[in-house]
């Protein structure tokens, strides 16, 4: 998505982006590690994390029959929080970084995360420029985050209970009770 943001195009037959398209957004530590670019250049690096937010504690849980005379369905429902750390380096960072952050509430990318579940939460602080001195030179580079809403849904077939017990310590008689319910 955020290639397409860029303006790059997929091409060929199956379509997809070209070589230049991936070089110039990259996943943050890739396993085979990130080759070099030059000043000149635009790159973004993309680390995803799941952010912590109070949201993310709650848990929905709703017991349903399954028709099983041994099971029940237990599905879970909950609300992750993921956060998107963009750091844009080159001549154009911190406009690229200002048409993500614009086009992140266009409507046709608002219904691609949906696709996903993903929801993107409407309050991204403004890019931020920062640029890093390397190798005796300056190198322009702009940081932004946004953050995004995720639905997660969790389904497992759980047993019924078939039995208890219940163990009273003591009763105002002074006895101790073991009953087992069935």
């Amino acid at each position: 998505m955020i290639i397409a943001m860029l303006g790059y195009t997929k091409s060929g037959s199956p379509a997809k982006y070209s070589s230049d398209a991936y070089s110039a957004v990259r996943i943050s530590w890739p396993d085979e590690g990130a080759p070099a670019w030059k000043r000149t250049e635009d790159v973004i690096f993309l680390s995803v994390y799941e952010d912590d937010d109070l949201i993310n504690r709650q848990r929905d849980v709703l017991y349903t029959n399954i028709g099983s005379p041994t099971n029940l369905n237990q599905a879970m429902s909950y609300t992750r929080v993921i956060r998107i750390d963009f750091v844009l380096y080159g001549p154009k960072s911190y406009v690229n970084a200002q048409l993500i952050r614009d086009l992140l509430f266009y409507q046709q990318y608002r219904e691609t995360l949906a696709l996903q579940k993903m929801y993107l939460i409407p309050d991204i602080v403004a890019p931020v420029r920062a640029p890093e001195l390397f190798q005796g030179s300056w190198w322009e580079r702009c940081d932004m985050s946004a953050r995004f809403n995720e639905g997660i849904n969790r389904d497992l077939t759980v047993p019924f209970i078939t039995s208890a017990e219940v163990i009273v310590n003591e009763d105002d008689k002074g006895q101790v009770a073991d009953v087992t319910i069935s």
